[in-house]
């Protein structure tokens, strides 16, 4: 098949799931071309196998320590390039037999104008399925979430299915994974927070070992370590750690469950997705969440932070066999995944 697969660039989680199913595709002999948007193409790191692929600005929210600010993101929209790249993208889909989707928009605003069959496979995709956790009454988060991409079909992905009818698959996560703990070793990843002013906090907390992935360069402290962004270099310190620190994306916390790694999270404020997978994390028991990240909570955790290690079905495989046959049943998959 001849497939465009839209990826929102906002969170590394959409790149490193959809990297897994693209790679899986690619490995069948399907041909992909990947559409990034939603971050400044100088921050992307590790994507030369997603090639070829484009990279649009798209749509994302601005973020200042740790909260979105709305009115920021409201005057840092610019609608009419986002409809000239839906058009650019448009112009492309000539002979592609399917756009599958994670949580991006332009791709699938395409697709719906050249009446090809789309698929968004998204964690914000299980939001639109009955008895999912969402924090508060998020009216206007839960509308944008349902209409940020529109598609044919809404495949979710989530840690629980929660109700048998939901149309949700369990989390993608890399094959390769293995447990390999040294003692005291803290992944932290905290892209939307001021890592700047946690950094004298970590530094306080000895024998513990924090490694810090940030685009803030620091001088390396006695027990405070900086990493540059690598996906091989990331997951190789998610094995070895003891537990991660990390606001409440979605992809990084189904890596650390599957590791049975210990998991601190703090959602980005006022962001409908995170502060709902953070009332997650506390309502399956699978780690702690805070609003606010300072030396008490942190310390707590490191004494107290709970590890819980649930080991997912290869979701990307069983998903690639299923979008082969070609009939789109979602019975049977959710049959295939949940058994």
């Amino acid at each position: 098949m001849n497939i465009l697969y839209g990826v929102q660039a906002t969170g590394n989680g959409h790149i490193n799931r959809s990297r897994e199913i693209i790679k899986e595709l690619k490995s069948r002999g399907h041909s992909i071309l990947t559409i990034f948007s939603g971050r400044d193409s100088n921050q992307f790191w590790d994507i030369k196998e997603f090639s070829p692929y484009l990279i649009f600005r798209g749509l994302t929210f601005k973020t200042k320590n740790g909260h979105i600010k709305h009115f920021k993101t409201l005057i840092n929209l610019r609608m009419i390039q986002f409809f000239n790249d839906i058009d650019k993208v448009y112009k492309k889909l000539d002979g592609y037999d399917l756009v599958i989707s994670d949580f991006e928009p332009i791709s699938l605003r395409a697709a719906e104008r050249k009446r090809i069959f789309s698929i968004n496979l998204s964690h914000q995709a299980s939001f639109y399925y009955d008895d999912i956790p969402i924090k508060g009454k998020e009216f206007i988060g839960l509308w944008i979430t349902k209409n940020f991409a529109r598609c044919d079909l809404n495949i979710g992905v989530h840690w629980n299915q929660f109700n048998r009818r939901n149309i949700i698959i369990p989390p993608i996560v890399p094959g390769h994974l293995k447990d390999r703990m040294t003692k005291n070793k803290y992944l932290v990843y905290l892209p939307f927070e001021n890592t700047s002013s946690l950094i004298s906090i970590f530094s306080k907390l000895s024998p513990y070992n924090f490694y810090v992935y940030t685009h803030n360069n620091f001088n390396n402290l006695s027990n405070v370590f900086y990493r540059s962004f690598s996906r091989e270099g990331f997951l190789n310190d998610l094995e070895e750690c003891e537990g991660i620190i990390s606001n409440a994306g979605f992809e990084l916390i189904s890596e650390a469950l599957h590791l049975g790694k210990k998991i601190l999270v703090k959602p980005v404020i006022n962001q409908m997705e995170q502060e709902s997978n953070a009332k997650c994390v506390e309502l399956l028991h699978i780690g702690s969440a805070v609003k606010k990240l300072n030396q008490k909570s942190i310390e707590e955790f490191l004494r107290d932070g709970i590890s819980k290690k649930i080991i997912y079905p290869q979701s990307r495989k069983i998903f690639v066999d299923w979008l082969e046959e070609g009939t789109f049943d979602v019975e049977k998959l959710i049959k295939m995944v949940w058994r």
